[in-house]
């Protein structure tokens, strides 16, 4: 019994050093099939840490309380250094609810580490191999091994625990199998340096494996000491060590030696094959040097060749591997330079063969849940590539195959804080395209279901930086669906929550760029909502903290194109501003200057479908700033422009629903130009090709109320130019029947109501001006 007692000794002083050494920090498990064995043990581990004067708590967790488990764990806190949670197997094992309480705790995994101080969780048998095997994350991301009291105690990997701060984690059985791996390559390598093994097979099969996998974890002074030092005894000849050393160079984030060593494993295999006879190792560091280098801005180095291996791989082949391993790559790298270059539909080509591969894997392989991920992937790419063309019915299709996919995931892996990710995600982007096609409440629905996923995560994981910005993520979408539907001061709730979470997240982490774009859109989405309330000077200080933000990022980041947009579109908001409170010389100066920036933009990279609609919005609202200024000449330039503009954007993709919207909005505002200018035939030529192109979009889309008030005002339009007083009266009596069906549906909001009330006036004007019978 004395092996027995010594193994017990050291079992327990493993769990009073994690308990009381300074800095110690994440959680641990110990495991006794003896349940008598842990309350002894308890007892002594207060007792030597009382006498160490660290103030531990005892906690028994409550699944039955309202307050929930992680925030049990919180409050244990407020009063201790370290916890010992004494009937975790209790919580697991429970019948009725103890896969509902191993969710919380999985998911509640990253709170454990933010809280900065130790905890030891206490298991038995059965509820430790439902946590290893069912929460995986939970088992993977505890500290050192489990401790197991009557047996020999798991091996503890210590040093691995120095990884910068473990974040982001490595999910699932990833980081315990590297784990496992560094253990066994670092006895390899001992073991070998005292032998007469060949050096060169050290350092090809041990060392740089080993550097890798230090790398992955972040062990960077590690990983290059080892390199360092077996730099002498790397056979250079061949190409598949080359491959590795470069991934750990890329690990390193030294991207130009990563590069250029990826490079050389290429010529290498380029100059001893034929280019039909190049081995799958040529495609994949093809397509790890067309990320990288898209990465680095610079996707022309690789696109050639890129070209010429999709004209080699033979997509006729029976070779399943080759199709998922070499012809997904190269297209799906060929893809993102298309879209990079503006050239959408070459991108959209490559997309869709990518999902005519996944699905021919599939077929064959129909349990691969990583396939159907990556197939729910490709439709979310192709989805996102048509909601850019402006192809909105064929996104929202694509992007329903996809959430399908995510659904069953979800379903199949409810412990899978990825997968419930995903499906937030997926519902989010879906609930962007039903507002968009105008289905409000369709967008509300999905937005809702995201919102409910992302809320019970944040609540299970509240310290969670990325749950907590999803969450403020969810606020501004259904603020834009409350304002969508005239609920103004729900929307303002939305927005204000969303901008609570944001200020918090920024002021804690002031160098992301990321939190600070999320800032001042936060600011951007409160001023609308001021500015649609009357309040101007309210929105304009809104819009301005907006402007500042992006004014400051751009010192940081001068050449971010996107910083330049965020900076366009504010001018674009404080424009808005000064043309609602009449200064209208200051919105005409805000809208030029919006316009060259976007003008800069279009002439420094392939045009986009974005940046041309981008464009269109600075000439329509400079076309309607002029306008208002009588500085006609100016303002049908600058309609003629954005009617330009417009046509050439349906000229490359004549089925966009968004395109010919806008080129409904280009005829209609050149109507109202030609109105003030007196050529009324012109002016009521212009209102007739707006009304044609509505109705014919509104066929499509019935349910959208944005078409709807497009054509109530196109009616508007033509009374405003027809010399027959009665033809006049009859179209503003369709304007006003057809906003009186909107408010049917939508009866708070202020913006229809300020429209009947528009087109009722004009009604009672004309009717005026009849001769009475």
């Amino acid at each position: 019994m004395k092996g027995a007692e010594d193994n017990y000794q050291l079992n327990y002083q493993k769990l009073l050093t994690f308990l009381s050494r300074k800095g110690q920090r994440g959680y641990i498990f110990a495991r006794a099939d003896d349940y008598r064995l842990i309350r002894v043990i308890n007892n002594s581990l207060l007792t030597d840490l009382t006498n160490k004067r660290i103030r531990t708590e005892l906690l028994f967790l409550d699944p039955k309380s309202d307050v929930p488990l992680v925030a049990q764990i919180e409050m244990a806190f407020e009063n201790a250094k370290a916890l010992i949670v004494a009937n975790l197997y209790q919580i697991v094992n429970d019948e009725q609810n103890g896969l509902d309480n191993l969710i919380h705790l999985n998911f509640a995994r990253e709170a454990f580490w933010e809280f900065n101080r130790p905890i030891l969780f206490w298991a038995d048998a059965q509820s430790m191999n439902v946590i290893a095997n069912k929460a995986i994350d939970l088992f993977s991301q505890r500290r050192h091994g489990t401790t197991h009291f009557e047996t020999v105690a798991v091996a503890d990997i210590s040093d691995l625990q120095k990884r910068k701060e473990l974040e982001p984690f490595l999910s699932s059985e990833r980081f315990e199998q590297i784990q496992t791996d560094i253990s066994i390559l670092e006895r390899r390598l001992t073991d070998a340096k005292d032998t007469a093994y060949h050096h060169e097979r050290i350092a090809a099969e041990i060392a740089l494996p080993l550097a890798k996998h230090y790398a992955e974890l972040d062990l960077s002074e590690k990983a290059k000491d080892i390199l360092e030092h077996q730099s002498s005894h790397f056979d250079l000849k061949d190409h598949r060590l080359l491959a590795d050393l470069a991934q750990v160079y890329y690990l390193l984030h030294d991207y130009e030696k990563a590069i250029e060593t990826l490079e050389q494993a290429n010529l290498q295999i380029e100059n001893r094959y034929s280019i039909g006879a190049y081995p799958q190792q040529w495609f994949v560091n093809l397509s790890n040097l067309a990320n990288w280098q898209i990465e680095l801005g610079h996707p022309e180095k690789v696109l050639e060749r890129l070209l010429n291996a999709d004209k080699a791989l033979g997509y006729n082949s029976v070779n399943e591997e080759i199709l998922k391993f070499n012809a997904v790559l190269i297209k799906d790298s060929l893809a993102q330079i298309m879209m990079m270059s503006g050239e959408l539909q070459n991108a959209r080509k490559y997309f869709q063969e990518i999902l005519l591969i996944l699905e021919r894997l599939i077929k064959n392989n129909p349990r691969s849940e990583q396939l159907q991920r990556n197939l729910a992937v490709g439709y979310e790419k192709i989805g996102y590539l048509e909601q850019m063309l402006g192809e909105l019915q064929s996104a929202e299709k694509n992007l329903r195959l996809g959430l399908s996919i995510r659904e069953k995931l979800s379903l199949n892996n409810p412990l899978s804080e990825e997968f419930q990710r995903d499906l937030s995600i997926s519902y989010n982007t879906l609930g962007e395209i039903e507002q968009e096609l105008g289905n409000i409440q369709n967008a509300r629905k999905y937005f809702l279901d995201a919102f409910l996923i992302v809320k019970k995560l944040s609540q299970i994981n509240p310290l969670s930086e990325k749950l907590q910005r999803d969450v403020s993520i969810s606020y501004n979408n259904l603020g834009d669906i409350e304002q969508a539907l005239g609920d103004i001061q729900s929307a303002l709730k939305y927005f204000r929550n969303a901008c609570f979470i944001t200020e918090k997240l920024s002021q804690k982490n002031p160098f992301s760029e990321k939190l600070q774009v999320d800032l001042s859109l936060s600011y951007d989405n409160l001023g609308e909502i001021e500015q649609e309330l009357g309040e101007l000077q309210n929105a304009r200080s809104y819009f301005q903290n907006s402007l500042q933000i992006t004014e400051k990022l751009i010192r940081n980041n001068p050449f971010s194109e996107q910083l330049q947009g965020d900076l366009a579109r504010s001018y674009i908001s404080l424009g808005d501003i000064e043309l609602a409170i009449g200064e209208l010389q200051n919105a005409r100066k805000y809208f030029h200057e919006s316009l060259l920036i976007r003008e800069n933009l279009n002439k420094n990279r392939p045009a986009t479908e974005p940046s041309q609609r981008a464009l269109f919005v600075s000439y329509n609202r400079l076309g309607n700033v002029n306008k208002a200024l009588h500085d006609l000449e100016n303002a049908r330039k600058y309609g003629l422009k954005a009617l330009s503009l417009a046509k050439n954007l349906i000229k490359n993709n004549p089925f966009a629903e968004k395109s010919q919207r806008e080129l409904s909005i280009s005829y209609h505002n050149l109507g109202e130009i030609a109105q003030e200018l007196g050529e009324l035939q012109e002016a009521e030529k212009y209102f007739k090709d707006s009304l044609l192109i509505t109705k014919k979009l509104s066929e499509n889309n019935p349910d959208s109320e944005q078409l709807q008030r497009d054509i109530a005002a196109g009616y508007s339009g033509l009374a405003s130019v027809t010399q027959d007083i009665n033809s006049a009266i009859d179209y503003l009596a369709q304007s006003v029947d057809i906003i009186n069906q909107l408010i049917a549906k939508n009866p708070l909001s202020k913006p229809l109501k300020d429209d009947v009330v528009y087109y009722q006036q004009e009604i009672n004007e004309r009717t005026s001006k009849l001769d009475p019978v």
